[in-house]
């Protein structure tokens, strides 16, 4: 015997970003009518080609705190 109703209902849920405010509607089987992203399409550095580097000075922060230990012999 085959079961009815056993599919989700499809409901459009607006998506907004945090970090550009873009808001787009998407249609799908949601729990919830509004969602809040990180990043979207328009903002996140995959799509856009421009890369945020957050760390700045990590690398030298790095080397001050582990400047004393040498357990490699110079050539």
């Amino acid at each position: 015997m085959v079961q009815s109703n056993i599919h989700s209902a499809i409901i459009e849920a607006q998506v907004n970003c945090a970090g550009c405010g873009n808001k787009m509607v998407l249609k799908g089987a949601f729990h919830a009518a509004q969602f809040t992203v990180e990043s979207c399409f328009k903002c996140h550095s995959a799509y856009t080609g421009k890369r945020q580097v957050s760390d700045t000075g990590a690398v030298e922060k790095f080397k001050q705190k582990f400047k004393g230990f040498s357990n490699f012999k110079k050539k």
